[in-house]
């Protein structure tokens, strides 16, 4: 008899900067062993992944992060009453820090995370990222952090166009002049304030590769893969599994070194010249193509429940090279009582219908 698991997802949004929440669900729905019961934890009733129909079995609506941990602690241990949550694994960039704040206290009401800790967290952030490459002894692209506009108008000259700009969770461009670089930076701040970050561009093919630590320094699974084509923001539309030595030695020595708990994104571009791997960021979660490494027999969400919940999570092989995805939009159709229900009372528990592969 198949072990029955509880866990809720947040970043259950797919549209056009797609969140990790529908392919860590993908995922964990493909599981052979467990029978999951997925809730999906959202901050908006429009949330595209609580109309996949067989996902999600159930939906509640969250407040967001800056509300401050204690408003964020209170909603989950309201939906832990109602449906009793085993595992909690977060997506998103701007909530990890507090569901890391809160794992001790979630972990009180039986709710289990396997997250990297604090410092961690704080380590692998765009401003300290520069620091955390120098003692590892990895390649990064020269960067500033910037404060204001009149910073930035004295900063950009220190580099030579075209130049990255990025916020300090979300969104970046290139700007090939100061005008450009300054609109940019307006479009950024405008939505996530200052800091702002300038960093070198470095010429070349984009890859990424995919990890889990054990929190001890080994790697229970990894995944890279080259990105073969880009939305206009910048984010994989489509990528291949790749084999390439080089680019997982690195990722094996960031999370021995580190000592890595949980989920890991490497991003990186290879220099055509020197073919030489520039880290570019860290995100310390799935990314959103995460369900190619399922796919590729890596499930690597399946590996954070079991961690989670102090079982023995096996260690992959390595994924084959060639595999590939490619992203599709769809018209996802449901009745209007789901999107009612969580609009009037924040949750909405739903029928299960046969989940298929897309």
């Amino acid at each position: 008899m198949k072990r029955k698991i509880t866990v809720a997802i947040t970043g259950m949004n797919a549209g056009e900067s797609p969140q990790p929440g529908p392919a860590v669900a993908r995922s964990l729905r493909e599981a052979k062993d467990y029978d999951f019961t997925l809730v999906g934890l959202i901050y908006d009733a429009m949330e595209s992944g609580v109309y996949y129909n067989g996902l999600l079995d159930a939906a509640f609506l969250i407040p967001y992060p800056s509300s401050g941990t204690e408003e964020m602690f209170e909603r989950i241990e309201a939906i832990n009453n109602k449906i009793h949550i085993d595992v909690l694994i977060p997506t998103l960039d701007a909530e990890l820090s507090a569901y890391s704040k809160l794992e001790s206290r979630l972990l009180q009401l039986g709710i289990k995370l396997f997250l990297p800790t604090e410092d961690q967290l704080s380590s692998r952030s765009k401003l300290h990222l520069p620091e955390l490459t120098r003692d590892l002894h990895l390649q990064m692209p020269n960067q500033k952090c910037i404060g204001s506009y009149e910073e930035l108008s004295k900063m950009f000259n220190e580099f030579s166009p075209p130049v990255v700009v990025k916020g300090i969770y979300y969104e970046a461009g290139i700007a090939n002049d100061y005008s450009e670089c300054k609109r940019i930076a307006g479009k950024i701040t405008s939505k996530w304030g200052w800091p702002i970050i300038l960093q070198e561009r470095i010429v070349g093919g984009e890859y990424d590769l995919a990890m889990f630590g054990d929190g001890s320094g080994s790697v229970i699974g990894e995944i890279a893969m080259k990105k073969m084509a880009l939305t206009e923001k910048g984010k994989a539309f489509s990528g291949m599994t790749i084999n390439d030595e080089n680019i997982y030695k690195i990722g094996k020595s960031f999370v021995s070194r580190t000592k890595w708990r949980g989920a890991l994104e490497l991003e990186f571009v290879k220099e055509t010249k020197s073919e030489m791997y520039y880290l570019i960021e860290i995100n310390p979660r799935f990314p959103a193509w995460i369900y190619l490494s399922s796919a590729a027999g890596q499930n690597l969400a399946l590996a954070y429940v079991e961690m989670a919940l102090g079982l023995k999570s096996k260690t992959f092989d390595r994924p084959n090279a060639g595999i590939f995805f490619v992203r599709h939009a769809i018209d996802l159709v449901s009745d209007l009582n789901r999107l009612e229900e969580l609009s009037v009372n924040s949750e909405c528990f739903i029928e299960r219908k046969k989940y298929e592969t897309q």
